[in-house]
């Protein structure tokens, strides 16, 4: 199926040359801000992983796991 091509786009396509702006791309490029520092992101993620690790710690029910160590603890070895 053939579709008809869009004549915008060929002449975008023709017409691959520079268009003088009179230093416009220049100007917004330098007002552009600053990129931020490439150690902030990361350590903001680490951060939230290591304040979630430990809420998580806090919240889980660990007298469970302590009732099935017993348990285990128990039955393998004599004076646990």
């Amino acid at each position: 199926m053939n579709t008809p091509e869009d004549p915008i786009d060929a002449l975008l396509r023709e017409q691959n040359t520079y268009v003088d702006d009179s230093g416009f791309t220049a100007r917004v490029v330098k007002s552009l801000p600053r990129r931020r520092r490439a150690w902030l992101r990361p350590a903001l993620l680490l951060g939230a992983v290591a304040i979630g690790s430990v809420l998580a710690i806090l919240w889980l029910p660990w007298e469970i796991y302590q009732r099935r160590m017993r348990r285990y603890c128990v039955r393998s070895i004599p004076r646990c």
